[in-house]
């Protein structure tokens, strides 16, 4: 969490990412389908892994002043957040739709697009499983086959905070790697926008990442694993060279307007 955020610029407050073999026993009850059928010769490249989010529900959707633009506009993530937010304090519907932003035509990726996938490696030396395709590597749907455009990454929602500012929900998928497939590799999340840091950065609108890394072995279980507790502040997509990251969260502060 960003200490002192408020929920503009963006909206993005949090996020963390575990995972845990299937044969392991990874199991989301919002996700039942995860590891329900995930069959391999080597039961350690069958993976579960969730992603968790914390949102700013306090954001601008409307018209803004001229000129300047909506955080919806900023962050077209946030598109369906408010309307998913109140369906669920109507009904207890738990769907949050987080829009992706892919492009509707040819293959490059955008700044403000909303990912997640793997890459094949740990740190700043991980890449997509293609070099040559930006969308190697990026994941669809909780469990392959996907059908359909997905336009949205489907999330559920666990809670709201007490004042109802902040929506926490997560998202659950199936990574099935090949039977060549030991090594390192990273899952991730990546997207925009986040609040700029105060004293760091002059300006705000940055991409947020997050990033779990694995180690699975040629054959046997391996071990699950949760994100530190660390922010990555990136100013471009992944993989990206330039970043910062600070293992106390506690001495942060941010921009709220």
């Amino acid at each position: 969490m960003l200490p002192g955020c408020q929920g503009r610029l963006g909206g993005f407050r949090y996020g963390d990412i575990s995972w845990k073999t299937c044969d392991g026993g990874f199991y989301d009850p919002l996700f039942p389908e995860v590891c329900e059928k995930c069959v391999s010769s080597n039961p350690a490249l069958c993976v579960g892994v969730t992603v968790r989010v914390a949102i700013s529900t306090d954001y601008t959707d409307g018209v803004g002043t001229p000129g300047i633009p909506t955080d919806v506009q900023e962050s077209p993530f946030l598109t369906h957040v408010k309307v998913d937010v109140e369906k669920f304090k109507q009904d207890g519907t738990r769907t949050l739709r987080l829009f992706r932003s892919r492009p509707q035509t040819g293959i490059g990726g955008t700044a403000k697009e909303l990912r997640i996938g793997y890459l094949n490696g740990l740190g700043d030396a991980a890449e997509p499983p293609d070099v040559n395709d930006p969308y190697s590597g990026l994941v669809d749907c909780p469990v392959e086959p996907c059908f359909g455009t997905h336009s949205d990454y489907l999330f559920k929602i666990d809670r709201l905070s007490p004042d109802g500012d902040v929506v926490y929900a997560r998202f659950s998928f199936q990574q099935k790697f090949s039977s060549f497939g030991s090594g390192d590799y990273s899952v991730y999340m990546d997207g925009c926008c986040r609040p700029k840091i105060l004293g760091i950065e002059e300006r705000g609108n940055f991409v947020f990442h997050i990033r779990a890394g694995m180690k699975l072995p040629s054959s046997g279980n391996s071990d699950s694993a949760r994100s530190p507790n660390a922010p990555v502040l990136k100013i471009a997509s992944a993989p990206a060279q330039s970043l910062w990251q600070y293992p106390d969260i506690s001495r942060i502060s941010c921009s709220g307007s």
